[in-house]
């Protein structure tokens, strides 16, 4: 008696076969197919691109402006003034020979008001080591004029450059300052006016009086005290382990450590806001992708079905139809989502000079942003693109590998 034939068994060069050829046959659809899969594809990498420059951005400016990666304060406060940290040198001893620390520069800082002749503004008063903050932030670098973070600059004060447009005051003018000593008392002090900060940060700007350490202790009688350490990390992957290791160091003191999204959660915020927006988008595009590719499949299915009967009267099962069509789909993903992926990257490429988007400085500068983007494509980009195609390949073919699969061989041959 003879045996039954035995079925076919299809390689993975016969399925590639017979996707290309199931593709070409209808060039247009195809055609249409792949122009949509392309340009939801490099948008989507060029916006992400975008969004991670502007982020970056962000973070640097956040960071490296003045705020640090960490930051040790006292845990209360002490009085009516500032919270003062009167014997830092437990910090430092934890700070030194970290591999994760690359330098820290303590502060003093005191709330305050600035005036000149009837005019008036709130300021935050800071006393800094010139030779130490400049390891730690860029605020020597915005300074416009004058020899202001000279450890010997005197009675001297550095201002943002809208305060003294509040209080309409130019480079060697005089301020009267007026602060309260940790023991509560109040102090006023005449001080000229030597530099002007710009740094395109409303915190700074706006808010911001600067002065060498010295001269603001002893005007305020702390002569060894400080309000916090900055400490700025080797790099921005490091800093969680730098934080676990001062908390640990530090335990039982009363001081606590900040991270950079502690000390102002807004941006940490804004930085979270960005991941879910990046999200969306790309949720746009796998929902698009998925339209089409399943739209495109299933008239290819349907337009086959005299050959996926006669297919399955010549033995070739179910699974192995389900796999073709499958397998065309995600070809067409593929090819679509590498050519947009290319194209994304292009596009990138050309906008290495940055994106000029001076027009609306006066607003990013309350995102501590550059009137200038320089888009970024990161390798998690990348990911984040090849795994929303691969998705969206999945997807669509699931509904017409189906109903290939499904098929009644002897009504399809009709």
């Amino acid at each position: 008696m003879a045996g039954a034939l035995p079925r076919p068994r299809l390689g993975l060069a016969i399925y590639l076969g017979l996707a290309l050829r199931n593709l070409w046959r209808n060039p247009q659809r195809t055609a249409l197919s792949l122009l949509t899969i392309v340009m939801a594809t490099a948008v989507v990498t060029f916006l992400e691109a975008v969004n991670d420059g502007w982020m970056t951005d962000l973070r640097n400016n956040f960071i490296h402006s003045y705020n640090s990666h960490l930051q040790i304060r006292a845990a209360a406060d002490q009085g009516q003034g500032p919270a003062i940290i009167r014997d830092p040198s437990a910090i430092e001893r934890a700070l030194e020979g970290h591999p994760g620390v690359a330098a820290w520069a303590p502060r003093l800082e005191a709330d305050g008001l600035a005036a000149v002749a009837g005019s008036n503004v709130g300021v935050r008063i800071i006393g800094v080591m010139p030779e130490r903050e400049r390891h730690v932030s860029r605020l020597r670098h915005m300074l416009v004029g004058g020899r202001c973070f000279a450890p010997d600059a005197g009675q001297r004060v550095v201002l943002g450059h809208q305060v003294a447009r509040t209080l309409g005051v130019k480079p060697r003018d005089q301020v009267v300052l007026t602060s309260q000593t940790p023991e509560g008392e109040l102090r006023t002090g005449l001080f000229t006016l030597c530099g002007i900060i710009r740094s395109g940060s409303p915190q700074i700007d706006r808010l911001f009086a600067l002065m060498p350490m010295a001269g603001l202790r002893d005007w305020l009688g702390t002569p060894d005290g400080i309000t916090h350490m900055a400490v700025r990390a080797t790099g921005h992957e490091g800093v969680a382990e730098v934080e676990e290791h001062l908390r640990q160091a530090l335990a039982g003191a009363p001081l606590e450590t900040l991270s950079w999204q502690e000390v102002d959660p807004m941006v940490g915020q804004w930085l979270r806001f960005s991941d879910a927006y990046g999200l969306m988008i790309l949720a746009i595009v796998v929902a698009l992708a998925i339209a089409q590719v399943s739209n495109t499949m299933v008239m290819s299915v349907y337009g086959r079905l005299p050959e996926f009967g006669l297919m399955q009267v010549l033995g070739t099962r179910s699974s192995q139809l389900f796999a073709m069509v499958a397998f065309e789909a995600m070809l067409l993903v593929t090819l679509g989502g590498a050519l947009g992926y290319g194209a994304g990257a292009a596009a990138v490429g050309l906008s290495a000079g940055g994106i000029d988007f001076s027009a609306l400085a006066g607003a990013f500068e309350f995102f501590f942003m550059e009137p200038v983007i320089h888009p970024r494509l990161t390798h998690e980009t990348a990911a984040r693109v090849a795994l929303g195609l691969a998705v969206a390949g999945v997807l669509g073919a699931l509904y017409p590998a189906w109903r290939a699969a499904r098929l009644d061989p002897l009504e399809a041959m009709k």
